[in-house]
Formats: C-alpha cells, sequence, structure tokens
C-alpha cells in the first residue's frame, strides 16, 4: 500500500510587481555589459581616469548602487502553513518532534530601554503557539544590570499565569501592554464563558505586576544621598 503523499509545509509565489522590478534590473545589467564591453578597451589605453569622464554615458548608469541591492529585488513571498507542520511532528500518544527553539533578547541600559519593555517582549516570546517545553528565551544583558535581574525575576513569576491565559484562549497580541491598553475587540473568536472573569482578574494583576517593576525603576533610579560607596571585601 503506498503511503500518502507529504503536503508541503510552505510555498513560494511571485510578486508581480517585483518581477518587473526584477526585469528592469536585468535590462540594466544587460546594457552596462555592452556599454563596458565597447568602450573599456578603449579607455584603458588612456591615462587613467575615473571611468565616468572616460565613456560618453550618463554616471547613473555606471553606479554599481543597484547591482549592490539586487538581492532585495528577489520577488518570492513565502508562505508557512503551520498546521501541515504541527500534523507532521506532533501526533497523539507519541513524544512531540517539533524542534526546540531559543530565542535571545539583547539589552544594553534597563534605565535607556524601559524593563516593561524588555519584560513584554519575554512575555510574547514565551506565549507563543508552540509546545512550552520546546521554547527558551534567553536574555543578553550587556550591561549585567540588578535592574534587569530583579526585574525578570517578576516576571517569570508573572509568566506562570500570563502564557496559560494567552494559550488558553488564543490571545493576540500575546504582549500584555499591548493586549490591555490597545483598542481592540477582546471579544471576538471568544467562546468560554469565563473569558471575560478571568481576562479582568488577568488586567488586574498586570497592572500590580507593572506597580512593581515602577518601584525596582525607581529605586535603581534613587542616587544615595552620600553617594555611591563601594564595599570592603571580606578578610574570611
Amino acid at each position: 500500500m503506498r503511503a500518502a503523499p507529504r503536503l508541503p509545509r510552505r510555498s513560494k509565489t511571485w510578486n508581480e510587481e517585483a518581477r518587473n522590478v526584477l526585469n528592469h534590473a536585468c535590462s540594466y545589467f544587460e546594457r552596462l555589459c555592452k556599454v563596458l564591453y565597447k568602450e573599456l578597451p578603449d579607455c584603458m589605453a588612456e591615462a587613467r581616469q575615473p571611468l565616468w569622464r572616460k565613456v560618453l554615458i550618463s554616471s547613473s548608469l555606471i553606479n554599481p548602487y543597484p547591482i549592490v541591492i539586487f538581492p532585495k529585488w528577489f520577488p518570492i513571498s513565502r508562505e508557512t502553513y503551520l498546521d501541515r507542520l504541527s500534523l507532521r511532528f506532533e501526533h497523539e500518544e507519541e513524544p512531540n518532534q517539533l524542534a526546540s527553539v531559543d530565542v535571545f533578547v539583547s539589552t544594553v541600559d534597563p534605565l535607556e530601554e524601559p524593563p516593561i519593555i524588555t519584560a513584554n517582549t519575554f512575555l510574547s516570546i514565551l506565549s507563543v503557539d508552540y509546545p512550552v517545553d520546546k521554547v527558551s528565551c534567553c536574555v543578553l544583558d550587556d550591561s549585567a544590570s540588578m535592574l534587569l535581574f530583579h526585574t525578570l525575576s517578576e516576571t517569570a513569576e508573572f509568566a506562570r499565569r500570563w502564557v496559560p491565559f494567552c494559550k488558553k484562549h488564543n490571545i493576540e497580541p500575546r504582549a500584555p501592554e499591548f493586549y490591555f491598553f490597545e483598542k481592540i475587540d477582546y471579544l471576538k473568536d471568544k467562546v468560554h464563558s469565563s473569558f471575560v472573569k478571568e481576562r479582568r482578574a488577568m488586567k488586574r494583576e498586570y497592572k500590580e505586576f507593572k506597580v512593581r517593576i515602577n518601584a525596582l525603576v525607581a529605586k535603581a533610579q534613587k542616587k544615595p544621598e552620600e553617594g555611591w560607596v563601594s564595599r570592603p571585601e571580606s578578610k574570611t
């Protein structure tokens, strides 16, 4: 018995507008090659001068910029079918075969990059529509800030409630700051009768979470009256 053919997980389609740009670029390159083929041998025999002073054509035609940006004109639109990905790698009563995903978020200065935004990025990544045990988020802090360390500790605790809430109700956008305070129809496609009650409770928890984060930021910005003093090393 022949096995059923596998459905492709992604597709590629040509964008008509981009195809026209590609044709224009090819025509441009062809004309440039013809000009150089005719004029360059004579130019090489003369004294060294810029090419646009020797060839009697517009300098815009010799300008290599359109060739440099040529890869950006590649006229293909890609679409991934997530449902087919699930059909291939997720089966009942079998271990999940989806690949693990590690996401790295870099930050430099938590006083210039608001910690609440970093926390929302962290929460949005963990709430992605993917198996929880297959997703990891690593934050790279070049400043080694204790403010960001305490922020992420609070965020990890809040994520224990936010991530299940997102997965249960298919929340979009997954960043709570944008979900709760943007003008969106949060009742769209929601069939659970308890959704409104759970959402109200989650919004209250997020406001309390923001208060704690803002308190950490205010404490980090407060400078002691005697200034910053290094502690002596212990001799033990």
